[in-house]
This record gives C-alpha cells, structure tokens and sequence, in this order.
C-alpha cells in the first residue's frame, strides 16, 4: 500500500481472528472509528456455528460467515477510504483463503496492512535496549510484548496464551450441552467472557501501538 499515515491508523479497521491452530476461525474482532459519531465501534463476528448460542449472549457478538462479516467491513472501508490493520500475515492468509467472492478478496486482501512490520521498524529505531522473550511456536514480536511498550494495560483475565484451551473447554460443553448456553457451567461462561476481553484488548492495543509507532516514526522521516 505504500506510505502509510498516522491518518491511515486512526481510520483504519483493525480485525483480530481467534480459533485452533489448523482449524478455520471461530470469531473475527473489528474495531474502528465511527465516522458520523466519531466513537468506537466494536463488533465480534462468530463464524463457527457451535458457537452461535454463545454468541447470541453477547451483546458485541452477531453471528455471521467469514464472507457475512467481510461484505459488512468492506463496505465501510470503500466508503470511508480504510484500511485492514491485522497482526502479521494471518488475517490475510485466512482472507485469502476463505473468502469465495473474487472481488470482495482482491477489496479486502489489497487493504490489509502488517502491523507487526510497521511496529518492528519502530522498535529497532527507538527501542533498540529492549529485547523481548523468544516463546516456542508464537516467535518473539508478539503483540502483547508491544503492547507492554506502549504502556497499554491488559486485565489478568483477558491476557495471553489461553485462547487455544478456552475455545476447546467451550466448544467441547456446548457440544455435551446440545447448543444450551444457559447450561454451560460458570467456569465455561467466565471462559468465553475473557476470550472475547482478550480479542477486543488485542484490537484495542493493537491500535495503541500502530498509531504510537506510525506517529513515531513519521515526526522523525522514517
């Protein structure tokens, strides 16, 4: 996309999946500014149906396909010039792969920008004293180590490295419990709750570092 703008950051829409490894997404977070009323809009897209009840539940949550939520978000990144800010490539991988209608891919796919790129550059310029810990299968640049750069404050509840386990906990009890979510247990509920906490903090923080970084990096020519 070339150039891109403190302007571009606080416009664009920034989307988070959340599944199991090697299996297509359970859910899609997207967060962005409203241009009318100039506040946050955050919506949870669920794309896997065993999920649906529990998304019925939250008021943030619309249940939808991966195609659903992308024809909604592509609309407002056409009408308002946005783009897609993702954490790395995994957001248009799965772009990529799941989406079936030709031209809302090449929409979608052409607007994605790599976060983790724009904040790399930024830390090796000005924080070059910081090295963070190399973690087995998540790398070292992983977006809550950014996040603590910037100073961005994430609930115990809502950290990393649980999602894998509380999506199978989940989805395991409302496949036993026939799509009841009213019977899950509490401990499941509470489960669901901090995922969908830990995916809206990543889009939020996400935000924080793109726009730090990109600001950063801007006032100085970068």
């Amino acid at each position: 996309m070339g150039y891109i703008t403190p302007k571009d950051a606080e416009k664009a829409i920034y989307i988070d999946f959340e599944g199991n490894a090697d299996e297509s997404p359970t859910l899609l977070g997207a967060l962005y500014v409203d241009s009318t009323t100039n506040r946050d809009v955050f919506i949870q897209y669920v794309h896997e149906e065993v999920f649906y009840p529990a998304g019925e539940a939250k008021e943030d949550c619309i249940n939808a396909s991966i195609e659903e939520a992308f024809t909604s978000l592509a609309k407002i990144a056409s009408r308002d010039d946005r783009l897609f800010f993702a954490w790395s490539s995994h957001e248009k991988a799965t772009a990529e792969e799941f989406l079936r209608n030709r031209r809302l891919k090449k929409l979608v796919v052409e607007r994605i920008i790599d976060c983790k790129g724009i904040a790399r550059k930024w830390k090796n310029r000005f924080h070059r004293d910081v090295e963070f810990p190399y973690v087995t299968g998540q790398g070292r640049h992983r977006l809550s180590e950014y996040m603590k750069l910037v100073d961005y404050q994430i609930p115990k509840t809502a950290g990393p490295g649980n999602t894998g386990k509380r999506l199978r906990d989940i989805r395991a009890q409302l496949t036993n419990k026939d799509g009841d979510y009213q019977k899950l247990t509490g401990v499941a509920k509470r489960k669901w709750t901090n995922l969908l906490s830990h995916n809206r903090h990543d889009c939020l923080g996400m935000r924080e570092v793109s726009l730090k970084a990109i600001g950063r990096l801007r006032r100085f020519g970068y």
